[in-house]
């Protein structure tokens, strides 16, 4: 099946990859306030141009609507220990908001861990150590995605949200049908969302 006709249900539970929320970081002020400078798109810390007109541009217009736009109270969103890692050193003060975005949600994901402590369902330790030992893991997924994939598998999230080519359709295949799990782009969760505009719309 097609997107998104092969998900019958919403996810609950979303796994922030890490490259989500780099984009949180570096371009907090449009997603979370709507702010742009003009019409030529985003440019990067680097000065990378992201045009109106690419598909980056989409995805990050995207995640506006899903951390602004929508009401996503009925979903809960989760980072990984290789996030932190791979963030650690960043203490721009130009992101200092989406940072403290970044470490309430890490916070409060933390405290969702200790309260379930050993309570997370068998099925989810089972397709975990499935996981580990599921050799297109090892050889079509890049050592840091597959961190954020196994941290989601292991914590019963029901998607991946990311940004980069982890969220091809053979990925997303492979994983949706061995371990329930969605790796989606931001635009394709907004998607998923549309039959049920009313209830999510903020």
């Amino acid at each position: 099946k097609s997107f998104p006709e092969r998900y019958d249900t919403l996810p609950g539970r979303i796994m922030l990859d890490t490259n989500v929320v780099q984009y949180l970081l570096d371009f907090g002020e449009f997603i979370f306030e709507g702010y742009v400078e003009g019409d030529d798109g985003f440019v990067t810390p680097r000065g990378r141009v992201i045009r109106p007109d690419s598909r980056l541009f989409e995805e990050i217009e995207a995640l506006h609507r899903i951390f602004v736009r929508i009401n996503n109270a009925q979903f809960e969103f989760a980072v990984c220990g290789q996030t932190l890692v791979e963030l650690s050193d960043r203490s721009d003060p130009e992101r200092r908001s989406a940072m403290r975005w970044f470490y309430d949600l890490l916070d409060h994901w933390e405290a969702v861990v200790e309260a379930y402590g050993r309570s997370f369902p068998a099925a989810a330790a089972e397709r975990y150590w499935r996981a580990r030992a599921d050799p297109y893991l090892a050889n079509n997924v890049q050592k840091k995605d597959r961190n954020v994939v196994l941290e989601a598998i292991r914590f019963d999230c029901r998607a991946v949200l990311t940004v980069d080519r982890l969220a091809t359709p053979a990925t997303q295949r492979h994983f949706f049908d061995r371990y329930q799990l969605m790796i989606l782009w931001p635009s394709e969760f907004i998607s998923m969302l549309a039959p049920f505009q009313a209830l999510y719309n903020g």
